[in-house]
């Protein structure tokens, strides 16, 4: 397990960081010696350097590990994909990082007429303010808005909205079977209108975990 600060790993999206805390490249080193798992979970002040397990969110997403480098400072740079929820039972400390016994919260939207109107509805507002936006690649996000899977359409949207840390944990536990993803629509049409107000000189205000990799985050 590793806790990161200033940012949400969300399923089904690629994010890179920085590892530079000791504890945090233990529990990589040991990921990357086994399956290439880790589960990650965002801690509640991003100031502490050494965050207990209570100051850690239960709730967090497995990922694995596309690629790591070792940089020239001693940190290392990684991408992640993040995989499935997941809820910590446990944490443990071994070895100077943390283990976590976890269970896996699938997100699933069983299909119906009510859902599919939803999630056109989401899909229009999305690629609005993606258009209105000029902090996001146009092509790349419309091509992820674009998809078949409810659960994965919401996740892409929350990743990606300019929203602050607790706000996107939120998104994370809201995690509903056999339902369209309601708050997710309800911020993607706040921050459509939003973006119609701003003056087109003006630059949108930057996502409180952007530029993650080039900062020591975790």
């Amino acid at each position: 397990m590793m806790p990161v600060r200033d940012m949400v790993i969300f399923p089904q999206q690629m994010t890179p960081f920085i590892v530079g805390r000791e504890a945090s490249v233990r529990a990589l080193e040991e990921a990357l010696a086994g399956d290439k798992k880790i589960f990650l979970s965002t801690q509640h002040d991003a100031s502490v350097d050494d965050p207990k397990p209570e100051e850690i969110y239960a709730v967090g997403t497995l990922a694995n590990i596309v690629q790591s480098v070792k940089l020239p400072d001693g940190n290392i740079k990684v991408l992640v994909e993040g995989v499935e929820r997941a809820r910590a039972i446990s944490i443990a400390t071994e070895e100077g990082f943390f283990r976590a016994t976890v269970r896996l919260l699938g997100a699933r939207v069983d299909p119906s007429p009510q859902v599919e109107q939803t999630v056109q509805k989401i899909t229009g507002l999305y690629e609005q303010f993606i258009k209105l936006s000029q902090s996001l690649n146009y092509d790349t996000m419309i091509a992820a808005a674009r998809v078949d899977d409810p659960a994965r359409l919401s996740d892409t949207i929350a990743a990606n909205l300019q929203l602050p840390v607790d706000e996107k944990q939120d998104l994370l536990e809201n995690c509903r079977s056999s339902r369209a993803p309601q708050p997710h629509w309800r911020h993607s049409r706040n921050r459509a209108r939003k973006a119609q107000r701003r003056p087109q000189h003006q630059h949108p205000r930057q996502a409180p975990d952007g530029a993650r990799s080039k900062r020591v985050l975790p």
